[in-house]
C-alpha cells in the first residue's frame, strides 16, 4: 500500500495566479488544494478550490469544492451564489433549522415535494398525518380525512368566492348524485 505524498509547491514552482498543495500517490496526483490570489486581471476575492482525481490511477483532476474571498461555499458548482450553493443532491441527518423565526421566509421551488413523515406546522395549526392520509386544522391527531377543530365559539370554516352565488358540493364516489348550497 503507498502512502500520500504531500507537495508544496517552491516560489520557481508557483502558478501565476494560484499556490497549490498537491496530494500524490506515487507519481499519481489524487488530489488538490488551489488558492487563487487577485491581481489586476484576475478582479474577484481569492478562492480556495478543492480537486479530486475521478478514478485512479488516470483519471481527470476535478473541482469538488470552492471556497470564495466573498465567504461562498459552493459544492459542485464553480461559482457559488449564495452562503451555501450545493449544486446535486444533499442528506441532512439530524435537525436543520433554517432562519428566524421573525423576518425569514423558506421558499422550496421544486415540481414536487416528497415528505418522508407527518408534517406540523406551528404545533398542529395544520397538520398532514402522512400515515393515515388526513389532514389536520388547530388538531395534530384528525379523526378523519378533513379535521377541522377549534375549541372558540367562531366560524368552523369559510369557503369564499368572487361570484355572486358560490356552492358547496358533496358528493358520495359510489354515485353520480351531489348535494350543494348556494349562498
Amino acid at each position: 500500500r503507498t502512502s500520500l505524498i504531500l507537495r508544496i509547491p517552491l516560489a520557481a514552482e508557483t502558478y501565476a495566479l494560484k499556490n497549490k498543495i498537491s496530494f500524490y500517490s506515487a507519481t499519481n496526483l489524487v488530489s488538490s488544494i488551489d488558492s487563487q490570489f487577485p491581481t489586476a486581471a484576475y478582479t474577484e476575492p481569492g478562492n480556495i478550490i478543492f480537486n479530486v482525481l475521478s478514478a485512479y490511477p488516470s483519471g481527470t483532476v476535478n473541482e469538488v469544492m470552492r471556497m470564495t474571498g466573498a465567504g461562498r461555499v459552493g459544492i459542485g458548482t464553480t461559482s457559488p451564489q449564495y452562503t451555501l450553493d450545493v449544486n446535486g443532491d444533499a442528506r441532512i441527518t439530524g435537525n436543520l433549522v433554517i432562519g428566524d423565526a421573525n423576518t425569514d421566509t423558506v421558499t422550496i421551488n421544486a415540481a414536487t415535494l416528497n415528505l418522508a413523515n407527518n408534517v406540523s406546522f406551528d404545533s398542529g395549526t395544520l397538520y398532514i398525518d402522512k400515515t393515515n392520509d388526513r389532514v389536520g386544522v388547530g388538531t395534530s391527531s384528525p379523526s378523519a380525512k378533513l379535521h377541522v377543530n377549534n375549541s372558540a365559539a367562531q366560524t368552523q370554516a369559510l369557503f369564499q368566492s368572487g361570484q355572486s352565488q358560490a356552492y358547496v358540493m358533496i358528493a358520495d364516489s359510489g354515485s353520480s348524485s351531489t348535494t350543494g348550497q348556494g349562498v
